[in-house]
This record gives C-alpha cells, sequence and structure tokens, in this order.
C-alpha cells in the first residue's frame, strides 16, 4: 500500500541532485536561538528576508523558539508566495506544538495561505504530526506489554527495546511529547529480572552431563563460566545490582572444572616441547590454533628444562613464545633472589609451575582472579596472565611481574602488599633484554616516581594508609609501592651521580625486614612495625614517620622538578639495547573487548554461557543467556549472531519468538538507519516484522496521504519531507520502500532510486547531565562544569569566567558531562565552537556514550604547558590543535593506523576553532578550524549509537551550544563501487567500502587491486593525443591492454601473497567499462592457479569511478584525473567488515610488504576462520637410534 501512494506522488517528482536542500546552510555558531529569533525579526522590518530567514533558521535549533522560529519562516514564505517553503515551516511548527496524545497542535497567528491557491498546509502540518505521534504512544503500548513478560519470556525485552527505539526515533522531532515519553523510552535491552538464575542451573546441569559422559571440554568449559561469574559477583566495585548466592555457584563450577582438568591431564598427550613447535610451519601453526583456542582443548607445552606447563587457548604463536622465553625470566630472578625454591642446582625440578595465559578479562575470572582490572594474578604456583593485542616482550614483562610474587610467597610469604607490588613492578621493567640474566640495580621509572608526588600519594595520611595495609585503592601499591621499594633500596643523601657513590639507608634495613617472616595483620600494627624498622635515626636515617615522609617526597620532588636534581642522574629511565616489539599474531589474542571497567554482573560471561549453551543443544537456555549479554554487554556482533542461530534452532517458534529474531536481523543489518538501500541488501531479504501492528500501516497511510496532497498542491520538498519520514516508518518495520508498485527486483549490480530526503532541522544539543568517565575520573571533582544563560557550556569550571583577558594562566581540571538527547545510528553532523579559556587544556569531545568505558573519545590540546605551570613568560600562540581519537577498544592499542591522530595548524592563530563532526553510521570524520582532521571506524562495524558529551581533561573551555542536523539518506562517506563515488584515495583510510551484489568482504579482509578507469600512465584513455576521441576499437585495444597489464601485477602479487603467507584473498577491481572486454573466465582460472594454496580464492569486481574530466573531454593536463583514484592503480586492505583500514598507490608487488599493511594482513589472516586449505599439524617424527 505504502509502496503505491509513494509511487504515485513523490517517485513521481523529478529528483534534485544528493546534497543541502535550500535553506539547510549550517547555522551560525556564535550566536543562540534567542538571539537569532530577534535578529531575524529586525531583519523583516529592515525589509531583508533572505537575512531573516537565516536567522529563523538558527532559531530552530532550540526547543524554546522552534514554534515562533517556524511561525516567522511561515510568514516570509507567504510574503514570497511559495508554498513549498510555507509547507515546510507548518510541519516543523505543528511537530514543535503537538502533544503527546498527538492533538492539540496550537494554530499559528494568522492564516497562512497564498492567493487563491487551496492547500491546508496547517491541516496537512497537523495530520502528519499527529501521526507520528499516535504511532509512537502504541509502539510505547507494545513495549509495555512485552517488557511485562521478559522475566518468562526474555526475547520478549528484545521486541521492547526494538519498539521503544522506535518510538524514540518517532518524537525526537516533537520536543513536547519526547520530554513528556523520554523516561519510558529507554533505547537499551533491560537486563531480564533473575536473568542468572536459570541459566546457572543450565550451566551446572551441562557440567554434570558432560563429567559423565566424559565430554571434558564442554565440562571445562561449563565450569568456567559458573566460575567466572561467581568471581565477578564477588568484586568489591561491581556495577549494577549484585546477586546473592554467588558463592554455592562458584563452588559448583570450580568442583566441575578441577573433576574435569584431572581426567583430562590423564587422557593428555604429553605437553608439546619448544622443538616439537617449531617443527610446525606457518599455516601449521595456524590449524594448531584453530583446534586449541578453548581451554576445552587448549594448547599444552613444556618449557624445555621443564621448570613450567604452560596451557593457553591463545594460540600457536603464544604457546611457543612463552614456552622459550620462561625460563629465562625464571634465572634471572632466581639470581635476583639468590636462591631458587623450585629447582634444586638449576636441574632437579622440585616445584613445576604452572603458566596459564588467556586472551581476555572473562579468561582471568574464570580462573579466579582477584579483580576486574588485573591482567595477571599468582595463585601458589600457578600463574595466569592475559594476552591481548600483545607482544613477547611485553608479555615477558607481565610474567616476570607475576612470577616475583611466585619468588617471593616462597622466600618472603607475608609480606605487605606495598613491598610485593612495588618489587614486581621494578622487576617487570629493570632488564633490557629477554636473554639478561641480571635487573639492571639502578633503574627506575621516572615517570611512575612523579606520578607518585604528583598525585598524592607520598602525602602523610595516603602513605600512613599505604603502609598500614589500607590503601584506598589496592591499585596504590603499584606506583606508591614502586617508589618506596626504589627508595628503600637505592637512596642515599648527596649528588653523586651513580650508584657506587654512596651506601643507600635503608638497603639491609629492608632485606631484614623482608626476611623476618610474618608481619602483623591489624593496620595500626602494621604501620608502627614499618615505623620501628625504618624509623630508627641511625646512619642518617629519620627516628619518626614524619621525618621518613620528607625525605621520601624529597626524593620523589627531585624527579618532579623541571630541572631534574642531580642525584637523579644516579637513576636509569631507559634501559640500553632495550629489545624491539615481536608481536603476537593468534587471532584470539586480538580481542574485540572494550578496554575494561568494572564490570556489570555477567558482562562476557552470560554471551559465552549462550554459546555454550547453544553447542549443547539448549537453544532456549541459550536465547535467555543471550538476552542477557545483550542487556549488560550493549550491541555486540557476536552475541547478534549467536542469537539469530538459537533462535533458528528452535523446533517451533512461537511468534513472540519470531518477533524477536526479526529484531535482531533487523539491527544486525543496520536497519533503518542504512543511507541507502539495494533491491538485493539484506532487508530485502528480511521482510515485514511479523508481529500485528496496525498503528504502522495508519501512520503510513496517513503520511502517504499527505505527502500525495502536498506533491499534488506544489510543494515537492515538501512532500519529499514527509515521504522521507513515511519510508524511516516502513524501514523500521521492514518494509521495502523505494520501488515502484509492481516493478520486479532489480538486477544485481542496479542501483536504486531512493527517496532525495532533505536535511533535518538543527537542534541544540542541551540538558547537561554529569557522568561518569573512565581514565577520567581519578582525582576528580564532582560539579566541575557551568552552563551560561546563553547556553554556553563551561567545562573545567563551576561558575562564570570573572576575568578580562583573553584566557586565564592555569585553573580547570578534569570534567564530563553528556546532552539529553540519545542519538541514534545514522547521519549527522555535529557543529559547535571551542574556547580555550585557559593557557593550555585539553578539551574533551565524546561520542556514542553508553557507559563509562564504552564510547568514543576526541582530546584536543591548545596552548603551553610550560607558561601555564609558570615556567615560561611566553604567552601561547595557539597557533595548532592536537587531536585524536580513542575508540577505547583493547586491540586498537596494536592497531595503529584505526586510532588516528595529529595537528591542525591554525593560521591565524586562535584560542577559539570551530569544530565539526560527521557521524555516518560506525564513521566519525573531523574537521577543526575547517580543516579535515581524520575519520575514525568502530572496530567491528558497529554504528555510533548514545549520547553526545563534552569535557577536560586538563585546564578549561567553553563549548557554544552544539547542534546537531540529521542528513540521514544523504550521500555519505564510503567508497561505493556500484555508484563509483567515495572520499579521494589518498583520504580512504577508516571508510567503509560497499561492493553491492558482488561480494561480501570475508570475515579475514581482502586485499583490492585497483584499476583506474583513466590511467596516468596513459595505457587506458578516451581520447587521444590531441584530446580527440578515440574510435571504439582504440578504446578497446587500449582496455586489452590494460588488461593484460592488470593480470600481470596480479599474478606478481599472488606470488608475492604466496610467500608471506597472506591468507586474504586478491580481488581486482576493473572499471565498469572494462566489463565488456574482459574474458572473465580466462582471467579467474590464471588467478586461481597464481594463488596461494592456504588463503580465500582470489575475485574479479567492477567499480564505477570515471574520471568527470575525462568525461567531458576535458584532455588538458590541468583537469585530468579529477576522479577520485586520481587515475592511479592503488593497493587497499579492506577488512572483514568491509572498512578501508590501508590504502597506498601501487608500485610494484613489493608493496604488499609494507610494515603497517603487513601488520594489518596478518592480524586479520585467519580471523572468523574463513573456509581455507589449511594443513593438518603434528610433531616431528621420533629420531631412530643409530644403526637401526
Amino acid at each position: 500500500m505504502l509502496v503505491q501512494i509513494l509511487s504515485a506522488c513523490v517517485l513521481s517528482l523529478p529528483l534534485p541532485l544528493p546534497g543541502v536542500s535550500s535553506g539547510s546552510a549550517a547555522p551560525p555558531l556564535d550566536s543562540t536561538s534567542e538571539l537569532a529569533l530577534e535578529a531575524g525579526r529586525a531583519a523583516v522590518k529592515r525589509g531583508q528576508p533572505d537575512r531573516a530567514r537565516e536567522h529563523f533558521e538558527r532559531a530552530l535549533a532550540s526547543a524554546e523558539t522552534r514554534a515562533e522560529a517556524a511561525f516567522e519562516l511561515g510568514e516570509l514564505a507567504r510574503a514570497a508566495g511559495d508554498v513549498d517553503r510555507m509547507a515546510t515551516a507548518a510541519l516543523i511548527h505543528a511537530e514543535a506544538t503537538v502533544d503527546p496524545r498527538g492533538s492539540g497542535v496550537a494554530s499559528p497567528r494568522g492564516a497562512w495561505t497564498i492567493g487563491g491557491k487551496e492547500l491546508d498546509v496547517q491541516g496537512l502540518a497537523k495530520r502528519a504530526a499527529a501521526a507520528r505521534v499516535q504511532l509512537a504512544n502504541a509502539l510505547l503500548g507494545v513495549a509495555q506489554d512485552h517488557e511485562s513478560k521478559g522475566s518468562r519470556s526474555p526475547e520478549d525485552l528484545l521486541t521492547a527495546a526494538w519498539s521503544r527505539r522506535f518510538a524514540l526515533d518517532l518524537v525526537q522531532r516533537t520536543a513536547r511529547v519526547a520530554e513528556a515519553m523520554g523516561p519510558a523510552l529507554k533505547p537499551d535491552v533491560s537486563v531480564p529480572a533473575g536473568a542468572h538464575g536459570p541459566v546457572l542451573k543450565a550451566l551446572d546441569r551441562v557440567g554434570a552431563r558432560a563429567i559423565a559422559t566424559g565430554d571434558l571440554g564442554t565440562a571445562i568449559r561449563a565450569g568456567r563460566i559458573l566460575r567466572g561469574l561467581g568471581v565477578q559477583a564477588d568484586f568489591s566495585d561491581l556495577r549494577g545490582d549484585r546477586p546473592s548466592g554467588m558463592a554455592k555457584w562458584r563452588a559448583k563450577g570450580s568442583d566441575i572444572l578441577d573433576k574435569a582438568r584431572e581426567r583430562q591431564a590423564e587422557r593428555s598427550d604429553k605437553p608439546w616441547t619448544v622443538e616439537d613447535l617449531e617443527w610446525l610451519s606457518l599455516h601449521e601453526g595456524e590449524s594448531f590454533t584453530r583446534s586449541h583456542s578453548s581451554f576445552a582443548e587448549p594448547g599444552v607445552a613444556v618449557s624445555p628444562r621443564g621448570y613450567y606447563r604452560i596451557e593457553s587457548d591463545c594460540g600457536y604463536e603464544t604457546l611457543l613464545a612463552v614456552a622459550r622465553t620462561i625460563e629465562d625470566h625464571h634465572e634471572r630472578l632466581a639470581n635476583y633472589f639468590g636462591s631458587d625454591p623450585f629447582v634444586r642446582n638449576g636441574t632437579k625440578v622440585e616445584r613445576q609451575g604452572l603458566i596459564r595465559i588467556v586472551p581476555d578479562p572473562s579468561g582471568l575470572e574464570a580462573e579466579g582472579a582477584p579483580f576486574f582490572w588485573v591482567g595477571g594474578f599468582q595463585s601458589g604456583d600457578t600463574t595466569v596472565v592475559r594476552l591481548a593485542a600483545g607482544t613477547i616482550e611485553g608479555l615477558g614483562r607481565t610474567l616476570t611481574h607475576e612470577l616475583t610474587h611466585r619468588f617471593d610467597g616462597a622466600l618472603h610469604g607475608g609480606i605487605p602488599a606495598w613491598l610485593a607490588e612495588g618489587r614486581a613492578v621494578w622487576t617487570g621493567g629493570a632488564y633490557a633484554r629477554i636473554e639478561d640474566h641480571s635487573f639492571v640495580d639502578d633503574y627506575a621509572s621516572h615517570g611512575t616516581l612523579i606520578s607518585v608526588v604528583n598525585r598524592g600519594l607520598s602525602s602523610p595520611r595516603t602513605l600512613t594508609n599505604i603502609l598500614s595495609g589500607t590503601p584506598g585503592d589496592y591499585r596504590q601499591n603499584y606506583s606508591a609501592g614502586n617508589a618506596l621499594y626504589v627508595f628503600l633500596s637505592t637512596w642515599f643523601p648527596g649528588n653523586a651521580p651513580s650508584m657506587s657513590g654512596g651506601q643507600p639507608l635503608f638497603r639491609d634495613l629492608l632485606h631484614t625486614y623482608e626476611d623476618q617472616g610474618k608481619h602483623p595483620s591489624k593496620p595500626d600494627d602494621l604501620f608502627e612495625e614499618f615505623v620501628d624498622h625504618f624509623c630508627d635515626g641511625k646512619n642518617g636515617r629519620p627516628s619518626s614517620f614524619d621525618e621518613f615522609q620528607e625525605m621520601f617526597t624529597e626524593f620523589l620532588r627531585g624527579f618532579a622538578l623541571r630541572e631534574k636534581a642531580p642525584f637523579t642522574k644516579r637513576y636509569m629511565n631507559t634501559l640500553e639495547d632495550r629489545e624491539g616489539a615481536t608481536w603476537i599474531y593468534d587471532e584470539p589474542t586480538w580481542t574485540w573487548d572494550w578496554v575494561r571497567a568494572e564490570p556489570l554482573f555477567g558482562q562476557n560471561q552470560a554471551r559465552e554461557a549462550g554459546a555454550l549453551l547453544l553447542e549443547f543443544g539448549k537453544p532456549e537456555e541459550a536465547i535467555r543467556a543471550l538476552v542477557w549479554a545483550r542487556a549488560v554487554d550493549g550491541y555486540d556482533p557476536r552475541t547478534a549472531a549467536y542469537l539469530v542461530e538459537a533462535f533458528e534452532k528452535l523446533k517451533s517458534p512461537s511468534l513472540r519468538e519470531r518477533e524477536a529474531l526479526w529484531t535482531v536481523q533487523h539491527e544486525r543489518n543496520g536497519e533503518p538507519f542504512a543511507s541507502r538501500v539495494h533491491e538485493k541488501s539484506a532487508r530485502a531479504r528480511l521482510g515485514a516484522f511479523p508481529g500485528d501492528l496496525k498503528a504502522v500501516d495508519a501512520c503510513l497511510a496517513e503520511l502517504g496521504a499527505v505527502a500525495a496532497a502536498l506533491a499534488a498542491g506544489g510543494a515537492p520538498e515538501s512532500a519529499r519531507r514527509v515521504a522521507g519520514d513515511a519510508e524511516r516508518v516502513a524501514a523500521w518495520a521492514g518494509e521495502r520502500v523505494g520501488e515502484r508498485a509492481g516493478e520486479e527486483t532489480a538486477a544485481p549490480g542496479a542501483v536504486d532510486q531512493a527517496i532525495a530526503i532533505p536535511p533535518g532541522e538543527p537542534d541544540e544539543l542541551g540538558g547537561w547531565v554529569e557522568e561518569s568517565l573512565t581514565r577520567l575520573d581519578e582525582d576528580r571533582p564532582e560539579g566541575l562544569y557551568f552552563v551560561e544563560d546563553d547556553g554556553t557550556l563551561l567545562l573545567g569550571r563551576n561558575s562564570a569566567r570573572t576575568s578580562t583577558g583573553r584566557f586565564d594562566r592555569n585553573g580547570g581540571g578534569r570534567s564530563f558531562v553528556r546532552a539529553s538527547r540519545w542519538m541514534l545510528p545514522g547521519t549527522y553532523r555535529i557543529q559547535t565552537r571551542m574556547n580555550f579559556t585557559t593557557a593550555y587544556a585539553t578539551g574533551l569531545i565524546v561520542l556514542g556514550w553508553s557507559s563509562r568505558e564504552r564510547n568514543i573519545r576526541i582530546p584536543l590540546t591548545a596552548g603551553d604547558v610550560q607558561y601555564a605551570i609558570g615556567e615560561s613568560d611566553e604567552e601561547p600562540s595557539f597557533d595548532k590543535v592536537n587531536w585524536r581519537f580513542d575508540g577505547m577498544r583493547t586491540r586498537e592499542g596494536g592497531l595503529w593506523t584505526s586510532v588516528r591522530g595529529g595537528a591542525i595548524e591554525l593560521d591565524p592563530p586562535s584560542a577559539s576553532i570551530e569544530i565539526e563532526l560527521l557521524i555516518t553510521g560506525p564513521v566519525a570524520s573531523l574537521w577543526i578550524a575547517g580543516q579535515f582532521a581524520g575519520s575514525y571506524h568502530t572496530v567491528d562495524g558497529a554504528p555510533i549509537e548514545g549520547y553526545v558529551g563534552f569535557g577536560t581533561m586538563s585546564g578549561t573551555i567553553a563549548v557554544a551550544p552544539p547542534i546537531v542536523r540529521r542528513l540521514d539518506r544523504q550521500p555519505v562517506a564510503i567508497l561505493d563501487l556500484d555508484r563509483g563515488t567515495g572520499p579521494e584515495f589518498d583520504r580512504l583510510r577508516n571508510v567503509s567500502v560497499y561492493f553491492g551484489d558482488q561480494m561480501e568482504p570475508p570475515t579475514n579482509g581482502a586485499l583490492v587491486l585497483w584499476i583506474p578507469s583513466d590511467g596516468k600512465a596513459g595505457s587506458i584513455s578516451s581520447a587521444d593525443d590531441e584530446g580527440g576521441e578515440l574510435s571504439a576499437e582504440d578504446q578497446r585495444d587500449d582496455i586489452t591492454r590494460e588488461i593484460a597489464r592488470a593480470r600481470r601485477t596480479a599474478v606478481q602479487l599472488l606470488e608475492r601473497m604466496s610467500r608471506n603467507g597472506v591468507g586474504q584473498p586478491l580481488v581486482v577491481a576493473f572499471p565498469r567499462r572494462f566489463e565488456k572486454v574482459l574474458d572473465r573466465a580466462a582471467f579467474d582460472a590464471e588467478l586461481q592457479d597464481s594463488a596461494p594454496e592456504n588463503s580465500v580464492p582470489p575475485r574479479i569486481v567492477f567499480h564505477g569511478v570515471t574520471d568527470p574530466a575525462a568525461a567531458e573531454d576535458e584532455a588538458s593536463d590541468e583537469h585530468r584525473f579529477e576522479a577520485i583514484d586520481q587515475g592511479r592503480r592503488w593497493l587497499i586492505f579492506v577488512d572483514g567488515f568491509g572498512v578501508a583500514r590501508m590504502c597506498q598507490t601501487f608500485t610494484s608487488a613489493a608493496a604488499i610488504s609494507q610494515h603497517q599493511l603487513e601488520h594489518w594482513l596478518t592480524v586479520f589472516r585467519d580471523h572468523g576462520r574463513p573456509e581455507r586449505k589449511l594443513p593438518e599439524f603434528s610433531r616431528p617424527p621420533a629420531e631412530e637410534d643409530e644403526g637401526q
């Protein structure tokens, strides 16, 4: 029905070129809505309608002035005889005044009529606004009905969330309705009431049955999840509700796990030796990783002399690296401690250590982690360490830290936490290379020592708490303990530049302190013991704690001075000949998790439970666990994929279950926020929402009728606006919109002609709410922000600025607030102006805030820190702004180009800069002072969704009221092969690539060889040397030559890819005009013959990028090669989510060995385990005895 209505009216209208429609220019950033409204009225009186219109459009941004501004715009349109603009103003006015019941639209002063034309724009606008609000109310009812049944049927919570989000989208332009309904429209999935109980019972049953049947792998997985949930529930800083009775389940999990591991050890083959592992080839190692990527069947190795057994679900490279190096770390520690309590005479192993390496926080919890934030822990002879996006050298330092605790536990049992952690921090950094046999005695991390004094950890009260064993946060033991350890073991008075210049005052006392055995358990007694031991007044030592604290603080301040104290020269901050970084590329270690914060109960663990229950044939229980996971983890593509699989395994799904399945698939497809719709898209395959939503049909009918009336009445832009609303409603409900009535599905590769929807009106972000933010909350005061009368947001201060200069010299601090409007996915632009109001400041923009750790951050730094702290008298010039994206994902630390940063030069210099952000689904692009800075793309393709916020990391800033404008269905910055559109290739980084129906990128990505339509090399062109048109035969010959050249290049690339062990396919992207000339079968056959045996097979695709200058016969050098690919051949790495991560001009096949490109290819080599011919792996054959 909707298709027929739209086909009859809107789609028959001439479609304008894509872009920003008239009257949608960016509103001024140096005005407020109230002032803009007054300025517009003044301009009307002066007879300046165009200027007035600009002011009134700025005034639309505020809910307070939107209705008045819309009325004034309507009056301008009436005076000009512009029916279309008058209708648009009526639509905006109706949305601004409609009430939560969908009625009560306030009539504007005067009548909006033009001459004798009969078009009831007010009535039509009221109908459109009411239709949307009435549908929102109906959807809220659906959500409440499904939510009420969520405890029994958790799948209903998925449908409830979809209904609320649908309603939220409908009311965001209707201020009165949004304010009234907002609290009821929580955009995310609710945690099922009592979700954990049935899941825990199901896991217990699965574990018990697996033990009984000998399925030890499943039993281990079930036991680890149960214990992990029990450990998680016991964290002191757990967020949200803490479940009761979890000690029982932790014990059950431990029991299942211990039994299964004991039986597994009896069955297992002997551990792999270093020699065994080194025998494997690269691809055999990948097979090994695939087979041992779970503790159901971990990789198990033994170190060369049997000091350690190593177990891991990380993979082959991890296991080999630890087995090779662990004894080096052990022997260095044995030399340092002066004895080895585990190995007698360096040969006889009396207590073998067990090393377990895991890739994610849930693995640490499953092994019994004491805190959520640890990167490893020691328990007796068992060492558990996390490796995520890491290096062999970094892993070695973590292992050294934890093994220090093992040695201390055996030799110095019961030492205070500050000493145990402080020493372990020191040993983890005090060596240069893995093979070093001793630590560097004069090593000290200057940065750590400076942080202790700067954070106040050496103050009398805080230091007393640390020495008493009662720090405010256990983590204070790491930095403060390290400073204490360095001080006590090395400090002596004077300025001698080396350690040989004096005798440390406390070293001998430290040795007796750690050797004395048991230490007091009561805080006061522990503190008094320290004072009695170290503050004896002898040999220059202090005689009281106060004297000790002053001496200690003076030592630390020596490192913090701009001109460091002379004695600091005796401490090495950077060790000579320190080894570089050797990345570990095992696929499981490149985790997709967010940087961890205090978890909600079930975080990560519920997803693991759902996956196990699904594999075990329990889809109903799996759904319960996975809905729980969706609620606590937020949207995660892995959870969504498991949910789809679970619903599809139900034997006879109910209507409610089919509704829930549909909502999951709908969200996975990115609907309704995709910027475009293709007939062969996933949306077309999904179909309509299976439930009965008569309100949707009624809304679509009403919007279609209004659009038709507006189109017939000579208001095409207004008609498109309403038709766009209808299309979005239809997309929410799974309708296909944009095809003509009765039209057959388009042929593969065809591009649909979607409704050209004008951009949305500007909308000010406000209603600022202070929120928590990881990495910023420590030492952060509350309420350090202020909103001025004109809406300017002051951050880093809690009152208006009173000084008269351009900026204050210093002051400010950490702050963060977010706006009240939840930004649903899609395309929108944010504009504001940021003023740096202290001599040095770091402002912060936050996108997609959904929790304190799940968001994207953009720090912006300007000014001169030396002037701010009084070390310089030259005022800062503010001639540049440093910027950076931080996606808060663990893996991004090892993928340099996924998180970009840089500096924008300001000419002329200014402390006030315009900021513009364009968010397009999973992509955020940044402009500073009108200059493009860079783009960020989420690691897993998930759209950016949540609140927008601003803050300060230091100093103070002032932010003009941010203005957001929705641009859904506008042209967006993606490389679209079908349409031949996208950004210029020298900016093709962190940009989505759309292959249309030609292919989906394999899960491990693809290496694209791009062939231009018109090349600078001169071999392909539609023009001859004199600028004339080549004959068809000559053009065909040129194309044939270029195809032959591409074939040679592709073969060379494939040969190089084979030598380098590249697992991705080569995709050759030819211009569309080559398709008729190319012998595809022959070309494809040659590619297949040359492809690496262990990679995904190569592909051929076609693109529509052309040179507009060449198409217009512009043959001069000045105008040639204006295509986005600049007439060059390119090599592009597109990851498994369809994101261009690397793009470089192609010169030769050796380009594949470029360091960053090679790194990306290796990280993604086996992501998603694509279908590849990997060899089986085995141990080397046993050597035969001589003489046989």
